[in-house]
């Protein structure tokens, strides 16, 4: 698996799957809109998708979500720019 080194890598690994292939302009809405991007559900799940992270499982009652899964990543990144962390080190970190 390719590593990544910081977001823009991970949007463009996400856009393997599909993810803004619906933008009328992909490339400037990509460089206008990260921090928009890094927000978006459909990103964190095409980025999984091309990095073969489970998926979640519906359960009665409710959503499972696995440790490994694109929301329990995405929260990792939204811990570590609130906690002012590395973001380079987080993207290097997945798996």
């Amino acid at each position: 698996m390719t590593q990544l080194l910081n977001d823009l890598d991970a949007i463009k690994q996400a856009a393997q799957e599909g993810y803004g292939k619906d933008w009328a302009l992909p490339g400037e809405a990509v460089d206008y809109h990260i921090a928009t991007v890094l927000q978006d559900p459909a990103f964190w799940t095409a980025l999984g998708k091309a990095r073969g992270w489970r998926e979640c499982e519906v359960i009665t009652g409710g959503v499972k979500w696995p440790d490994e899964g694109w929301a329990y990543h995405a929260l990792r990144y939204f811990d570590t720019v609130r906690s002012g962390g590395n973001l380079s080190q987080f993207w290097q970190s997945l798996p």
